[in-house]
């Protein structure tokens, strides 16, 4: 906390390609997006009203090295919690709940995730995200395509270089918004709790962002998350919650 006030401006690790999370505005050449208003609630919260932020984009497995060699106070990235991210940094509580989902074009003939009808075809994921795991696990027979991130392998459809994307439906949507001949397949295959990243060596940090988390829900469907639910993702994924999964604290 006393190195971001001195500082005078919070530095946040975003995606800068992530429709609706995380991305720049091309007329205003500003960051917006569902994550970016957290960022900016953190900052405010921390530094006051109108606080600077400097953003720092980065793709999926730069993320954690990054972040535990100090260049970025807090990871705001859609990043999902596991265990074995949380040996490497603290996590916040949940502020966003989604799910691994699949997504074709339109005119494919894939309509299931098991092996009958993806064995051997090309399924795009982010390099170090955590598609690659639930790819890795499902026992589909499909050909990985690594990329430096999920906007990446809306390129590689579109070039014809693979056949599905694997990523969060969060996620997800934002490549439907961009190009509308994309289809999900299927439900969500799991649950992918998403939470702000911080060094194990800032408890006071991840205390003051749990604060803020708190208030940032607070107020079910008139609350600030509601409202940048609604500004950004409810048009993808559906009416808003009333907020993120209720926080729980070990002792």
């Amino acid at each position: 906390m006393q190195r971001i006030r001195q500082r005078g401006f919070l530095v946040a690790g975003v995606d800068g390609n992530s429709f609706r999370w995380g991305a720049v505005n091309a007329d205003t050449r500003e960051y917006e997006g569902f994550d970016i208003d957290l960022v900016h609630a953190i900052a405010d919260d921390i530094l006051g009203p109108g606080a600077k932020v400097r953003f720092v984009t980065m793709p999926p497995d730069q993320r954690i090295p990054r972040l535990t060699g100090g260049d970025v106070d807090v990871l705001v990235r859609t990043m999902t919690v596991t265990c074995t991210r949380a040996s490497e940094v603290t996590f916040s509580s949940v502020y966003f709940a989604s799910g691994h989902r699949l997504l074709v074009p339109d005119d494919s003939k894939v309509e299931a995730f098991d092996a009958a009808q993806l064995a051997g075809r090309r399924i795009c994921v982010g390099r170090g995200s955590s598609a690659v795991d639930v790819l890795a696990r499902s026992g589909t027979g499909a050909r990985v395509v690594e990329a430096d991130s999920h906007l990446d392998c809306l390129v590689m459809i579109q070039k014809g270089l693979a056949d599905a994307v694997l990523t969060h439906e969060s996620l997800a949507a934002g490549l439907v918004a961009q190009d509308p001949h994309l289809r999900f397949v299927g439900a969500r295959l799991d649950q992918t709790p998403y939470g702000v990243a911080m060094r194990k060596t800032d408890p006071d940090l991840v205390r003051r962002v749990n604060a803020v988390l708190a208030d940032y829900a607070a107020g079910g469907r008139n609350s600030a998350w509601a409202r940048s639910y609604g500004t950004w993702l409810a048009a993808y994924l559906g009416a808003a919650p009333t907020g993120p999964p209720a926080a729980t604290y070990a002792d």
